[in-house]
């Protein structure tokens, strides 16, 4: 359950670096322009995480009654997801940042130029 915390206070930690670099407009277009293709993937990653989360966190702090088998198998959604979550922000922080972006088309770039077949970003 710790992983499936931090990794919602790590997206939370991102959003906010993020916001605060670029703005919420500036933000915004980056994710879309950037990660378009991942956006829809990662909104159901965050929401079943989310819900995951909260409810196994519920349970545990007593505020709901719980079946044993459930409980389990939603500490392994939660640990499912919070490896997924962590998946998509270091996607997130290669492809919002100018800098780290242009180092990935340079890369992606220079890859295609030996002829080999990459996923376009």
């Amino acid at each position: 359950m710790i992983k499936a915390n931090a990794a919602l206070i790590d997206y939370d930690l991102l959003l906010f670096d993020m916001m605060s670099r670029y703005g919420l407009q500036g933000f915004a277009m980056r994710l879309v322009e950037r990660a378009h293709d991942m956006l829809n993937d990662l909104v159901h990653c965050l929401y079943s995480s989310l819900y995951a989360t909260m409810s196994v966190d519920m349970a545990l702090l007593g505020e709901i009654s719980y079946n044993k088998e459930t409980l389990r198998i939603l500490t392994e959604w939660c640990n499912h997801y919070a490896e997924d979550l962590e998946d998509y922000l270091d996607t997130l922080v290669f492809l919002i940042p100018d800098e780290n972006y242009e180092a990935v088309l340079e890369f992606t770039r220079e890859e295609s130029s030996h002829g080999w077949v990459l996923d376009s970003i």
